[in-house]
């Protein structure tokens, strides 16, 4: 067998075969009658691989969609104007420094250790300096 098609299913239809010097192409599998089955595998090409990440962020995207449409209606369905502000609050609350001065010290030791600011890494180590130098976080507005 020199080629085969393969369906979604996985399941070959057609083949091209070479028997002795004469190749026969577009063979209906239906017409034959296989003496020896081998299984084998492809390497995916990078389109494969990109479609394969693309649908996982896809659907990681479509469940957080469908978690954040869920909470929306069971807030309406509650109809509680107090409850809706104090949810949607939580979005909107933003932790702040209780020590803004030694945060400020903190940042700027980020700023001159790290090639670029600001940065997970850079603002990762100065909340951790910040931390073990005794700061704090408190909810703001």
């Amino acid at each position: 067998m020199l080629w085969h098609s393969l369906t979604e299913s996985g399941k070959v239809e057609f083949v091209n075969i070479k028997f002795g010097n004469k190749t026969y192409e577009n063979v209906d599998v239906k017409h034959l009658k296989p003496v020896k089955m081998q299984e084998h595998k492809h390497k995916r090409t990078g389109k494969e691989l990109d479609d394969k990440k693309k649908t996982k962020k896809e659907s990681a995207m479509n469940f957080v969609k469908q978690i954040v449409k869920e909470e929306i209606k069971n807030i309406l369905a509650e109809k509680k104007e107090s409850t809706i502000v104090e949810k949607f609050n939580l979005f909107l609350e933003k932790n702040v420094p209780t020590d803004p001065s030694k945060w400020s010290y903190y940042k700027a030791q980020a700023k001159k250790k790290f090639d670029v600011y600001p940065s997970a890494y850079a603002n990762g180590w100065a909340a951790k300096q910040y931390k073990a130098a005794g700061g704090g976080w408190k909810k703001g507005k």
